[in-house]
């Protein structure tokens, strides 16, 4: 290894420059060696037992390396908004190409073989490789253990470039690399950006609806079994139900079933003089209030509203008609202070990325025997059509058996509802023409449903107003809870200043490199934090504003967590605390202010003044 990379590696990942020391003490059999190409160059041999690879081109590696990176530039456009991960160093021709190219896109390499590491630092100094804009150098497969500088870079766009024969000679390797990077992509970084989004929104709606759901009927607790064995309709936004209208108008018409609108479906009802029994709103968003816009525009306020108690607050600002609450899985407020005077379980509906998935929980849990969906089509009306143009597009069989287009983020609500009804075995009955299979459910049109089973009144019309009472809970148990918070307030807000000294100090310790005293401040430095994460203002306050800031600080402590050199495990969570605590300082006005409102609403809720 050539002496600047010892420095180097010493210095920013000694974990590594111990890794190669530890593998050239095994003194094993190589199986990669350097060799000369034709122009005079380097290139890397892999031989095996049965094979003999190369790594680079025996004749013009350089010339390679530039292809490599100019089809990667063709296939992704490369900008300063990237986040380039290199699968695999070999000897770093087309890494260097690349940072010649674009000087102002960062980067980061994941190397699976050690003995790759070992002969790339025998011939290349790292310095000369843009280390500014390097992220990471990784020397295994956990992907897991890239998770942070994924989330860092969760804006800009991902791209993978693959050093093209490792996708043989590591081909187990890589297929679970890539496996696994799919899934981080698309599955953590989707909900990154929604916690990103709503994180500061969630805490604001719950505190901002709290007296609106102290004024309201919990819908899961005050006469719920009235809606027990009968069946309801569940009419979405999606296109199909426009050819429904004259059908739906007939149920709500006859009283044949309870007719529930979600999201923007409200327009195309009463476009048609239809007007639901109920309609139910949960999106966190400011936007949400303008789906309701031409409903608020005509002055219609004889539909109850079920509302979920994270709902964007502008929404419930904009409706006066009569409204409903259900507690969502988001709303820490609720959670915290509301207990039922009648000692009722206080039910709560997950959240969901789609009012339809929702809305299907809260009819199972008021215990509707049957639910058919309207509208709910989840994909594009139109089969895939056969053009080389959209082979890439994502596909999914419909309702009759064809296949059609549709998104990722319809199929992540197609499964969640999916999941929904399998877990409270729901009879479901499917009539959305055109949309998506949705497993679970039958697909049977809407005109042979009424023909067939809705030949019976079942709706008398005053359901909701016989539990148009607000919920009573429980008054004591909220003053104890707001007393215990005020008092929790004061011990967080002293717990923050006193991480912020012993952070300071760590970055202090750590340019003397005195590891004993180190290590103390460090260990009474956690100790805080997890008196922190115990407090309950934290819990029902905090946490719910920092989820992506505190999820960072959590996974780098377990990845350093078997750190050997103490010097490197600091270092490495330095950035992740002080990112989490000057969050926390930042929002600190913020949480002044929740705390006056909900003293404000809980007094006056004591004295019947809400």
């Amino acid at each position: 290894m050539l002496a600047d990379n010892i420095v180097f590696l010493k210095k920013e990942y000694p974990y590594i420059y111990q890794a190669i020391k530890s593998w050239e003490t095994k003194n094993e059999a190589p199986k990669f060696s350097i060799e000369k190409a034709n122009d005079g160059n380097s290139t890397l041999k892999y031989k095996d037992d049965k094979r003999i690879v190369y790594l680079h081109s025996k004749y013009n590696p350089i010339v390679e390396a530039q292809k490599i990176i100019n089809d990667l530039k063709n296939r992704d456009e490369i900008s300063d908004e990237a986040y380039v991960l290199f699968y695999g160093i070999g000897l770093g021709y087309h890494i260097k190409y690349f940072c010649e190219e674009f000087p102002d896109t960062t980067f980061s390499i994941i190397e699976p073989s050690i003995e790759i590491l070992d002969c790339f630092l025998k011939i290349n100094k790292l310095d000369k490789f843009n280390i500014r804009k390097l992220g990471f150098i990784h020397l295994n497969n956990n992907i897991n253990e890239i998770y942070n500088e994924i989330v860092l870079n969760f804006e800009k766009k991902i791209v993978l470039c693959v050093l093209p024969v490792y996708k043989g000679v590591f081909k187990e390797e890589y297929a679970r690399f890539s496996g696994l990077l799919k899934e981080i992509v698309k599955e953590k970084k989707g909900s990154l950006k929604t916690n990103y989004a709503f994180q500061k929104r969630w805490i604001l709606n719950s505190v901002n609806n709290f007296k609106e759901v102290l004024k309201t009927a919990n819908i899961l607790i005050e006469h719920k079994h009235i809606f027990k064995g009968k069946t309801a309709i569940l009419v979405a936004a999606g296109p199909s139900v426009e050819f429904e209208t004259d059908n739906l108008r007939k149920i709500k018409n006859d009283g044949l079933a309870f007719m529930f609108s979600v999201g923007s479906a409200i327009d195309a009802l009463i476009k048609n003089d239809i007007y639901p029994h109920a309609l139910c709103t949960y999106d966190p968003t400011e936007k949400n209030q303008h789906v309701f816009d031409k409903f608020n525009d005509r002055n219609i306020n004889n539909i109850p509203m079920i509302f979920g108690s994270s709902v964007g607050y502008e929404t419930l600002e904009q409706y006066k008609g009569p409204k409903y609450h259900m507690v969502t899985t988001q709303d820490t407020i609720a959670d915290y202070f509301l207990k039922s005077s009648q000692n009722e379980i206080i039910e709560k509906v997950n959240d969901a990325p789609s009012i339809a998935v929702v809305t299907l929980e809260l009819l199972a849990k008021l215990e509707f025997s049957k639910i058919i969906l309207v509208g709910q089509n989840f994909a594009s009306l139109e089969a895939k059509a056969d053009s080389k143009v959209i082979d890439d597009a994502i596909t999914t069989e419909n309702v009759e058996g064809k296949m059609v287009n549709t998104t990722e983020s319809y199929l992540s609500m197609k499964k969640l509802m999916e999941q929904t009804i399998a877990k409270y075995r729901l009879d479901v009955i499917n009539t959305t023409v055109g949309g998506a299979k949705i497993e679970g459910t039958s697909f049977r049109f809407l005109k042979d449903i009424i023909e067939e089973k809705l030949i019976y009144k079942e709706v008398n019309e005053d359901e909701f107003e016989s539990i148009n009472k607000p919920t009573n809970y429980d008054k004591t148990n909220m003053n104890e809870q707001i007393i215990k918070l005020t008092n929790e307030y004061a011990v967080y807000n002293d717990l923050v200043l006193r991480i912020q000294n012993y952070l300071n100090k760590l970055k202090e310790l750590l340019k003397t490199k005195n590891e004993s005293q180190l290590r103390k401040i460090h260990v009474e430095m956690e100790q805080l934090i997890k008196k922190m994460e115990i407090n309950s203002f934290f819990k029902v306050i905090v946490l719910p504003t920092c989820r992506v800031e505190y999820g960072l600080l959590v996974n780098e402590v377990d990845v350093t967590r078997n750190e050997k050199i103490y010097i490197q495990k600091v270092k490495r969570i330095i950035n992740p605390t002080e990112r989490f605590i000057n969050t926390l300082f930042a929002s600190g006005e913020l949480y002044k202010n929740i705390m006056s409102v909900l003293k404000n609403v809980i007094e006056s809720y004591d004295k019947g003044e809400l």
